[in-house]
């Protein structure tokens, strides 16, 4: 074999180990590679696949869904109401209703999670106490949600977030402003 054909088949190694080795740091980075975007517009279709990491600045909303660990913006309503904002079962609904005319238009009610979160990060008080949802029956001192917002009366409880990030009750025959996250 002459001179030219070894140079020829030398450098066609070297540069096809260079093309592997190249390849398998590519790979490597691929699947170490974190992707992070800030706008995403899918194209039409049924799926859209991500196949890295996504790391979203912010929340993730999936069909009307948030999905993370959001932290709220929060504020109170400018009016106020007693425990009863709807019917039997539709009280949670004609809460949320309820507030978007009175300060919090495009919120929705705040539940403990939120709040606890918010003030985690360093939310300022807010400026009065108010009514928020935790979802949780506490039978020992009847606290309920104003039995799911649905009821006026003093023997029902419902939970109040207070401007220095405290919790506490109320009975619901009082009036409250309502707490309200985005």
């Amino acid at each position: 074999m002459d001179l030219k054909k070894k140079i020829v088949i030398s450098l066609i190694s070297f540069w096809g180990v260079g093309i592997i080795l190249a390849l398998v740091f590519a790979g490597i980075l691929v699947l170490q590679r974190n992707l992070t975007i800030s706008k995403v517009q899918a194209s039409p279709g049924p799926e859209c696949k991500v196949s890295d990491d996504l790391h979203v600045t912010g929340s993730l909303t999936v069909d009307g869904k948030i999905y993370g660990w959001n932290v709220p913006s929060a504020t109170v309503t400018t009016a106020t109401h007693n425990g009863a904002f709807g019917a039997a079962f539709d009280g949670y609904p004609k809460m949320n209703i309820w507030i978007q005319t009175n300060g919090c238009s495009g919120y929705h009610v705040c539940d403990a999670s939120e709040l606890t979160r918010w003030a985690q990060s360093g939310g300022a008080f807010l400026s009065g106490d108010c009514w928020y949802n935790t979802g949780v029956l506490d039978s020992n001192d009847g606290r309920n949600d104003c039995l799911q917002w649905t009821a006026g009366a003093s023997g029902n409880k419902g939970s109040l977030w207070s401007i220095g990030h405290v919790i506490y009750r109320s009975s619901c025959d009082k009036n409250w402003p309502v707490c309200c996250c985005k």
